[in-house]
Parts: C-alpha cells; sequence; structure tokens
C-alpha cells in the first residue's frame, strides 16, 4: 500500500479501475468511502477522504500485530455481547481534535500519547461513521454483520484489547486517509467479528418432495380441542360437598360464548354452541336470523346448590311468588273525622284583609324626659376618661328598658 500511495500514476490508474468497479455494487470498501467523507464532514465540518482501502479477514493474533499501541484503540460495543475494534493513528486522531478545537489541521502533527479527552472528543466523529457505514451496508447489500456498533471505551493498548474481544474471525478494513485537502495523511483500521451474534441464520434449502411429506404428516396429525361453556367460582368448603345428582347451574348467556381450548390456550372465543344431527355441535362466527338467548339472573343461593333431578333438561320457571305485604288496620274512629266546609274564594279574601291588621291590645309607656344641661363643655373630659385632655367628652345617660 506504501509503494501505492508513493507512485502518483499508479495510484490514479488504481483508481479509475476501483472506481468502475465499485459503481457496479455496493461494498464494504465503498460504503466505508462514502461514510468517511460526509460522517467527517457532517460532523466536524473537516473535508477527508479515503485514498486506499484494504479489507481482510483475520483471526485474533493477527489484527492484534496490525494495530500500534501508540494510536488510539477503541472498544465497540454491539448488539448481544458482541465486540469490536477501531484504531485511529496520531495524525488522523490530532486532526479530528485540532478541527473541534482551532477550526482547522496544521501541517504538523503532535505526536504525544492519546488520552480520555481525545477518545471523548473523537467519539461522536466515530459513532457517526459507523452507523452510517452499517446503514449504507444494510440498505444496498443487505448485510448486517456491522449493524449496532458504537463507541464503547479506550484501551490502553492491543494486550487489552485482546482480553476484552472473542477469538473469532473479524473483517478488517484498513484505511488510508486524506485529512484537510492534502494537508495530512492518516490511518484507520476497523475490525468487526465476520458472523456476530445477532445475524440471522441463513435457512438451508430443503427437498420439495421431502418438505412435502413432512407437511402431510403434520397435517394429518390429530388434535384435541376443549368447549369451555361456563366457569364456576366456589368456596372450597362448597366443592367438598358436590356429590352424585347435584345440578350446577349454567346462565343461558353462556351458550353464546362458548370458548374453544388447545391445551392450555385458548384458540377461539365466543363460539355458540348448539346441535347438528341430533348432536352436540360447535358453531363459529355470526349465525344468520339467530336470536340471541335473554339474559337471565340467577337466583340466591344462600351457599347452597339447587336440589334439583339430573333428568331436569328444561329451563326452570323464574316467576317471582308474590311478596306478602303486611296487614295494615285502620280505627273507624281515627278514620272517621268530620271536617267543616271551606269557605268559598269571595269570603276568603275580606277575612285575609282583616287578619292581615295587627290588634295589640296594650298601651307604650311615656317616655320619661331627661335634661341636656349637665352635660360639659366640649374639651371638659377626654373620651374613655384619660387625663390627656384629647377627644370627645362622653356622656352617660341611664336608660330603663323595663317600662317599654
Amino acid at each position: 500500500m506504501s509503494e501505492l500511495m508513493g507512485n502518483p500514476v499508479l495510484a490514479r490508474k488504481a483508481d479509475v479501475g476501483r472506481r468502475e468497479f465499485e459503481a457496479r455494487a455496493m461494498s464494504a470498501q465503498k460504503a466505508m468511502r462514502l461514510a468517511l467523507s460526509k460522517g467527517f464532514d457532517k460532523t466536524i465540518s473537516l473535508p477527508a477522504k479515503i485514498t486506499a482501502v484494504r479489507q481482510d479477514v483475520l483471526k485474533l493474533e493477527p489484527l492484534l500485530d496490525r494495530l500500534n499501541d501508540s494510536s488510539l484503540l477503541v472498544l465497540l460495543d454491539g448488539p448481544e455481547g458482541a465486540a469490536g475494534a477501531i484504531m485511529l493513528d496520531r495524525p488522523l486522531l490530532s486532526a479530528i481534535v485540532e478541527m473541534q478545537t482551532l477550526g482547522y489541521v496544521p501541517s504538523s502533527s503532535s505526536d504525544r500519547t492519546p488520552t480520555r479527552t481525545d477518545a471523548a472528543i473523537a467519539e461522536p466523529v466515530i459513532n457517526d461513521l459507523l452507523k452510517r457505514f452499517a446503514e449504507l451496508l444494510l440498505e444496498n447489500a443487505d448485510e448486517i454483520w456491522p449493524s449496532g456498533y458504537r463507541f464503547g471505551a479506550k484501551v490502553a493498548d492491543t494486550r487489552a484489547l485482546g482480553l476484552s474481544i472473542s477469538e473469532v474471525e473479524y473483517i478488517t478494513l484498513d484505511a488510508e486517509v486524506d485529512v484537510f485537502l492534502g494537508t495530512r495523511q492518516g490511518n484507520l483500521i476497523l475490525a468487526l467479528p465476520k458472523t456476530p451474534l445477532h445475524a440471522e441464520e441463513v435457512p438451508a434449502k430443503r427437498n420439495p418432495e421431502w418438505v412435502r411429506k413432512v407437511s402431510k404428516s403434520v397435517g394429518g396429525a390429530e388434535t384435541q380441542l376443549h368447549a369451555v361453556v361456563h366457569r364456576y367460582s366456589l368456596p372450597l368448603s362448597q366443592l367438598a360437598r358436590l356429590k352424585p345428582g347435584d345440578v350446577l347451574p349454567i346462565p343461558l348467556e353462556s351458550l353464546e360464548d362458548v370458548t374453544l381450548y388447545a391445551g392450555v390456550k385458548p384458540v377461539v372465543s365466543h363460539v355458540r354452541l348448539g346441535q347438528m344431527n341430533g348432536m352436540r355441535a360447535l358453531r363459529l362466527g355470526h349465525v344468520p336470523g339467530a336470536k340471541p338467548v335473554a339474559t337471565v339472573e340467577p337466583a340466591p343461593s344462600n351457599g347452597e346448590l339447587a336440589n334439583l333431578s339430573s333428568n331436569a333438561v328444561e329451563t326452570a320457571s323464574l316467576a317471582a311468588a308474590p311478596m306478602a305485604l303486611p296487614d295494615v288496620s285502620v280505627e273507624p274512629e281515627a278514620a272517621a273525622i268530620e271536617l267543616d266546609d271551606l269557605p268559598g274564594l269571595e269570603e276568603a279574601e275580606p277575612a285575609a284583609e282583616e287578619d292581615a291588621v295587627a290588634d295589640f291590645d296594650f298601651e307604650l309607656p311615656e317616655p320619661e324626659p331627661f335634661s341636656l344641661d349637665d352635660l360639659p363643655d366640649p374639651g371638659g373630659a377626654p373620651a374613655g376618661g384619660g387625663d390627656d385632655g384629647i377627644g370627645m367628652p362622653m356622656a352617660v345617660v341611664p336608660i330603663n328598658f323595663d317600662d317599654l
């Protein structure tokens, strides 16, 4: 790959052939190119493109040998406990950090060791890249192996990464990235399990004759259906007293609400119970022209079962017995009450006017006069009898209310 990048003529020829091939189908390399270019531009406005990408299937040890401890190593969390890894070398990581902090990418990159802060700054860029990459492959190539992965945690070195991921085969994409219009060159490696746990197994092709025989055999198997007309809830003491000949009354409306069970699972509800050719039968669905069964209120049992004959098949009469009324006697003297004739309307109006004038048969006493000569002059005595000389004087006048 380094020889290809060092020869511009060979690089251009390889690029033309690669684009003609990738135009025919969506491959993992093409999806990575599109995802990285659009993702870097949308998230941090960083112009970037992949100049070369290589796809391999590696086991765990060869994968760890390709990674570099001096780069940013990130453990990726996937669905169903799956785990992957991504590596960003120092030039690419510093370009991501500097674009978000300085607003541009200098020509020289930092040689410092990646920190957790660097990983936190790069996390949204990594998540966006993974999401776009998985969506492109899922929509265009129907491949789900890269779906559902996100930034998990920064790991210190390849040894710690090897202890965090499984010993399975990994699809590895090794990409050379041109950053900020050729200002810097970086490297990115993405490794995801080749057969993830969340991938659906592709069903094997079966012999049509074998499928027909199995379907016929299974379709002819017998199954038992139980029709439940009504359910009771009885206390244990009453259940223990049941004996042959006792009859449990069933509401008539239950005949239209039968439930079919296959084992313990209900299959069909609201089935109508009837008969056909002298045998009990069930009808599924609506019965044309059928009249609904009248609702019957059960009679109070007072905790006891009705003592009915086992041969009784007709509906018992529900006519209620007449209620006995108490005997109310009336004395002749109390019943015969003589009332005077009431006056007519013309005679009642004058009487009402006379009654409206109240007649008081007593005289009011004459009020006893009193003199105001003994009152002090204004300002002579304060209100409330104080000594400060402020306020109006108060006069006390005795009034006898007994004479009223």
